[in-house]
């Protein structure tokens, strides 16, 4: 971490001049984790050497950056041990690197960026290295400590700081240089977060003690947060209602009564809500030098690493709007009705019971049963989830279906269908067969057995011939 002087601080008189946002005082208040991974210093499994950064990705599988250790260590939501990920820069070729920023590419590749300037791929599910690029061969720059790494899903761009240059990197996922941004001078950018609602690009410039705020397309907006040198900001998060979460890692000295803190800025007023947390060793809630953040989308969990307390405390973040009075939701999920529907065996091949379910704003969980035995689970958010259920193979009988869709406040909504199947149809008479001539005729003559009057023809027959034979006498 950097360090600067009152000297190199009284020098920001002279930077180019930005709106910003006034700061506003909030009470902190220790909230207690849901889930705690890690927690002692070492490089076995689940035991960390200063964790720097942390991902979770839509499964709400966690990938924690262990920095000095150089490794990505990889849990499964309730916190178990699953795997590693390493083949990194080793200390012995560049003196200093770590592990640093973590995110993912539209397609699932896991993307790392190490603090000496290399850009790693990995194969988030095997853990294989699929493409390293060393960015100091896309851009010539005096000094290199790559620090966060966030990627626009959307276009795939990676956002990259670099420290000593005061710059972010962005790099395309093919591995190209789209752009440089420019912060100002002494912002020494930390980590940053993407707004995609509103295009927005959040850093952390940990020398300003501040967030700044860019546009994607690099053009400087405003910043907030404060100018107390005893702030130094550190990982940050958007949430779902597109407030800003930020860590901020606490104090400058052990004489400081600056408190390690997590604080949540409104989306639209950029101002301080709520805060949690306090400057401690061991104690759950208490954070020593914190870092990295991370948002996980599918639990509506916020993950932070505690740094030098050696590991990763999970805190429930819908118990932490409610509390705080931030946000409240009493609105049920919506779910598209799937009509009672009747079926015949041999008949209807191809049966699909069809729902969608959705919610406003969070990520939520659903069940489905079919009398009364769960059949399918899984999570739905805003955008809507396709809930599918193929009936083909159930034998004759009346089947009741039940989608119970439950948000991340706990509002449920309903719905039934009754499926009714019943056996094949069957026909009243018995089949019709027909003959042909070729199987009941032995000569090229035959009798025409489908005239409906074989009778009157052959008695006509009799009377021609009866008559010819008397007239020739």
């Amino acid at each position: 971490m950097k360090r600067y002087s009152l000297i190199l601080l009284g020098l920001l008189l002279i930077l180019p001049p930005l709106s910003s946002v006034p700061t506003q005082a909030v009470d902190t208040v220790l909230v207690l984790p849901v889930l705690v991974i890690g927690g002692s210093q070492g490089s076995g499994n689940s035991q960390f050497n200063e964790p720097d950064s942390v991902y979770v990705d839509a499964d709400g599988t966690i990938f924690a950056g262990d920095s000095d250790n150089l490794r990505i260590q990889i849990f499964s939501s309730d916190g178990t041990y699953l795997r590693e990920i390493t083949g990194f820069t080793p200390k012995a070729e560049s003196s200093g690197n770590e592990v640093q920023g973590i995110g993912e590419l539209s397609n699932g590749t896991l993307v790392v960026v190490e603090k000496v300037g290399n850009l790693y791929s990995f194969n988030k599910d095997t853990g294989e290295m699929t493409n390293k690029i060393d960015m100091r061969s896309l851009i010539s720059l005096s000094s290199w400590d790559t620090q966060g790494l966030v990627v626009d899903r959307r276009t795939d761009y990676i956002y990259i700081s670099n420290q000593p240059e005061q710059k972010i990197l962005v790099i395309a996922g093919n591995g190209s240089l789209v752009q440089e941004i420019d912060l100002p001078a002494f912002a020494t950018p930390e980590n940053m977060a993407i707004d995609e609602k509103n295009e927005r690009l959040f850093i952390s410039s940990e020398g300003l003690s501040r967030i700044d705020v860019y546009h994607l397309n690099g053009t400087a907006d405003t910043f907030f947060g404060g100018t107390d040198v005893n702030i130094n900001y550190e990982g940050l998060a958007i949430d779902p209602l597109g407030h800003i979460i930020a860590v901020s890692e606490g104090p400058n000295s052990a004489t400081s009564s600056i408190e390690a803190r997590i604080i949540i800025f409104n989306s639209s007023s950029l101002e301080a809500m709520f805060a949690w947390g306090s400057s401690g060793h061991t104690a759950e809630g208490e954070f020593l030098s914190p870092d990295g953040i991370a948002y996980d989308f599918t639990y509506n969990r916020v993950l932070i690493a505690d740094q030098g307390n050696y590991r990763i405390q999970v805190f429930d973040y819908i118990n932490i709007l409610k509390s705080s009075g931030i946000h409240d939701d009493t609105t049920a999920p919506t779910i598209t009705d799937q009509a009672d529907v009747s079926a015949q065996l041999e008949v209807d091949t191809n049966i699909i019971l069809s729902w969608t379910v959705s919610d406003e704003d969070f990520i939520g969980g659903y069940d489905l049963t079919q009398d009364g035995v769960s059949v399918a689970s899984g999570r739905f958010d805003f955008a809507g989830e396709v809930i599918t259920f193929n009936a083909s193979s159930l034998a004759e009988g009346i089947y009741v279906f039940e989608l119970n869709a439950t948000d991340a406040f706990g509002n449920s909504a309903i719905d039934t269908a009754t499926l009714t199947i019943a056996a094949a149809p069957t026909s009243s008479s018995e089949p019709v067969t027909s003959t042909t001539a070729s199987e009941t005729s032995t000569s090229e003559t035959s009798t025409d057995t489908d005239s409906p009057y074989p009778m009157l023809w052959g008695g006509i027959f009799v009377v021609i011939t009866t008559f010819v034979y008397r007239k020739r006498k």
